[in-house]
């Protein structure tokens, strides 16, 4: 065939010519197709230039690492399984990890801070005067915050001395001193029991600073104070607090009489009628400070307008029991005659208070009651066991001891007297 043409090939050309159809569709899609393009240069023109944006890597890296911590995934992942209440939904994830061993330190802490001034613990302390008996109330926001502080402070100490921690320990949760009050070998639990705050880890969010009380029946502290010679001399006096009683007179109470002292063994709305104390604390030289499960308001008692009112309650100071004393009174006038023994006093023995005793002289009872009413019948039942023991040159040590016995001291002052509103 060579290079050429084949000339046995022959292109023919159809009988008709064939001419490309519009449809309907052609038409439609045809239309669609300006206006895309249409809007193509409309957005190009109005559309501003996009300039690539450097990505961060190690931002992106930490926050994939927060958003895959166990810590957080797992709260989530237990939040949104576990149904609780909508206040324990922010309480609860204090529980997923336990506090890690901390030291507890029991002393009351109320003492280093009296130790730097006592004017930290009761401002305006120089008014209260010598030999003086009040009351104070417990600041309980005051408290929470120094402990908070204590704590905290000390969970700092511990990780600068590279003590293995998490600064979330409760260290320090006593404030006032209660070691007297829980005696000798506490269990566990009424140490607990006496706790002044709750574990740190473990405070409600939904409460304000002064609410954190360990003591759920614990109510707003009343304080005793008392200051001056008394408790330095004797240091074991019993002190408590008594439920007072209406004096009542034809079925009346007589606001004329003084409140009388409440049944030791009786109780009140489920609350005994002896209150013995929660705490105790002590700004050297001479203030006492002792604290009872009782409100101001309790303590002061109502006006006394039926008997259906508080009477309030009174606060007993009292020799203790089992420590015999013996002597004369002091600084009191001859008591010419006497009627019992009791009313021997320095003053008769013609010796000095305290002096060098020497017994030269007789002394007989007299018949003469000076008191009346109950205290009379009580003071007559004592001289008619006076009179079988006398004083005289022959007489023996043991009736000298019953003679110079000394009655056991008990004073009883009402809220009221103390509270001037």
């Amino acid at each position: 065939m060579g290079g050429g043409i084949a000339r046995g090939l022959r292109l023919r050309l159809p009988p008709t010519r064939f001419f490309p159809q519009q449809t309907d569709d052609d038409l439609a899609f045809r239309s669609a197709l300006q206006k895309q393009n249409l809007l193509f240069e409309a957005s190009a023109l109005v559309s501003p230039v996009v300039v690539a944006q450097s990505v961060n890597i190690p931002t992106i890296y930490g926050q994939v690492l927060q958003k895959i911590d166990p810590v957080v995934t797992m709260k989530n992942r237990a939040a949104a399984t576990i149904k609780l209440a909508d206040y324990y939904l922010g309480q609860w994830a204090k529980f997923v990890r336990p506090v890690m061993a901390y030291p507890e330190l029991t002393d009351p802490m109320y003492a280093p801070l009296r130790d730097i001034s006592g004017e930290y613990m009761v401002p305006n302390l120089k008014m209260i005067q010598n030999n003086v008996i009040s009351l104070l109330n417990v600041n309980g926001k005051f408290i929470e915050s120094y402990m908070t502080g204590l704590n905290h402070e000390f969970a700092r100490e511990l990780l600068w001395r590279e003590y293995p921690t998490d600064q979330r320990g409760s260290y320090f949760r006593q404030f006032w001193d209660v070691r007297e009050v829980m005696g000798a070998n506490p269990t566990k639990a009424k140490i607990e029991q006496f706790k002044n705050i709750p574990e740190l880890h473990r405070w409600a969010l939904n409460r304000d600073l002064g609410d954190h009380n360990n003591r759920p029946t614990v109510k707003d502290n009343v304080v005793l104070v008392v200051r001056g010679e008394l408790l330095k001399r004797y240091p074991n006096t019993v002190i408590y607090a008594q439920r007072a009683d209406w004096p009542v007179e034809n079925g009346q109470i007589d606001t004329t009489k003084v409140r009388n002292l409440a049944d030791e063994d009786g109780s009140m709305a489920g609350q005994a009628n002896i209150q013995h104390p929660l705490f105790k604390a002590q700004i050297l030289p001479d203030i006492y400070f002792i604290g009872f499960n009782l409100t101001v308001k309790e303590v002061k008692g109502d006006p006394g307008n039926s008997l259906a009112e508080n009477p309030g309650w009174f606060f007993i100071l009292r020799e203790r029991p089992g420590e015999p004393r013996f002597g004369f009174d002091i600084g009191d006038a001859p008591q010419n005659p006497l009627y019992t023994w009791n009313e021997l006093n320095w003053k008769n023995l013609g010796t000095a208070d305290g002096g060098q005793l020497t017994i030269n002289r007789n002394f007989t009872l007299g018949n003469t009651n000076p008191l009346t009413g109950d205290a009379g019948l009580d003071n007559k039942a004592r001289h008619d066991e006076d009179v079988k023991y006398s004083w005289s040159t022959t007489t023996n040590a043991a009736d000298i001891a019953y003679i110079t016995y000394q009655d056991k001291v008990m004073i009883a002052i009402h809220g009221s007297e103390m509270l001037n509103f």
